[in-house]
């Protein structure tokens, strides 16, 4: 026969199974969250923070994750007299500060404005339409 004290802990056994695998559960989200910020994933920087395409003599990175009321850099290689226009479907979510040019590099800063989610940049460089996916952060 088990002595009360022995019988007591195996009765609660049930219970400590299930916040090991609370805690379990927890590290893993802990870990995941990490693993998506080193990765690029919140922003800021990592190897999928930033987008890259090119297209018909145009190369341009923009950022694939954005800040609400953040200034993100769009950088354009493209020829000099190559005309940039932000398609009107995407001028509700985006805001246009300022940009710099030199030579083939323009930089463009664009800030998204409305609700975060999900969003596509639409521009027009040098008479080619393209389609930039952007997730938006509050």
């Amino acid at each position: 026969m088990a002595s009360p004290e022995i019988a007591r802990i195996e009765a609660t056994m049930p219970f400590q199974r299930r916040t090991w695998l609370a805690e379990r559960i927890g590290w893993f989200g802990m870990g995941a969250v990490v693993a998506a910020g080193l990765a690029g994933l919140l922003g800021g920087g990592g190897p999928l923070a930033t987008g890259r395409m090119e297209a018909g003599g145009v190369t341009i990175e923009w950022p694939r994750m954005a800040r609400l009321g953040l200034t993100e850099p769009l950088r354009l290689v493209a020829p000099a007299d190559a005309t940039v226009r932000l398609d009107s479907s995407s001028a509700p979510d985006w805001r246009l500060r300022d940009g710099t040019r030199g030579g083939d590099v323009q930089v463009l800063h664009l800030e998204p404005i409305g609700s975060p989610g999900p969003r596509r940049l639409r521009l027009e460089v040098a008479g080619q339409r393209l389609d930039l996916p952007v997730f938006v952060w509050p």
